[in-house]
């Protein structure tokens, strides 16, 4: 295999790998969103339901 060949095939190695770093690091930044979203709606959830168990307080004080 000539020199030229045995570059060519170690450059597109090296985009390929770095094409999966990308898809590696792409699929870490939507797994934090997701994971930030969730907490966000579990803390929501939480507030609106503390806010209703203290009104159901009230109205039955």
């Amino acid at each position: 295999m000539p020199w030229g060949a045995n570059v060519e095939r170690a450059v597109a190695e090296v985009v390929s790998l770095g094409a999966l770093a990308s898809v590696v690091a792409l699929a870490t930044v939507v797994d934090a969103l997701i994971e930030l979203t969730v907490t966000v709606v579990d803390v929501a959830i939480r507030v609106r339901g503390g806010w209703r168990a203290s009104s159901v307080a009230d109205e039955q004080a």
